[in-house]
């Protein structure tokens, strides 16, 4: 009796363990392969020396040849910040609807580790704010205030 207990747990439990091998045939395929997540060329390798205490050849800091995210360029060409925001996303495949009163000159160059932090840097000196809509790749910019 109690090795029919034994059984009737171990059968039991064994659905508890799912092996998601199976799920994916390629999981490097799913990565996604846009800026707005991350940078499509590998990121430098920086080595941060951990003081002694925090690793050893027992407990290695396994962090420590983390590098930074890759930085992700988006040249800004003189004229509309408009005509900017939408050469920009459109190399990505996204809409832009503009829906401020004003448009903008721009002159400069903006460099972000990802496509969020690169439309925050570019809209930074503009009383603009902007919403990603992932669902639909549409960027929304309309006036802070």
């Amino acid at each position: 009796m109690r090795i029919y207990h034994l059984l009737i747990s171990a059968l039991s439990i064994l659905p508890l363990c799912a092996f998601a091998g199976w799920q994916v045939e390629k999981p490097q395929s799913t990565i996604p392969r846009e800026p707005f997540f991350q940078a499509s060329t590998p990121a430098p390798k920086t080595i941060y020396a951990a003081p002694s205490a925090y690793s050893s050849e027992v407990f290695p800091n396994q962090y420590a040849n983390l590098g930074s995210g890759a930085p992700v360029y988006a040249v800004s060409i003189s004229g509309s910040l408009k005509e900017n925001l939408e050469r920009i996303m459109s190399r990505y495949h996204w809409k832009v609807v503009w829906k401020a009163p004003y448009d903008y000159n721009f002159d400069g160059r903006v460099t972000g580790t990802s496509l969020p932090n690169v439309i925050d840097k570019l809209l930074q000196p503009f009383p603009l704010q902007a919403v990603m809509y992932m669902s639909n790749r549409t960027l929304t910019v309309a006036s802070k205030y």
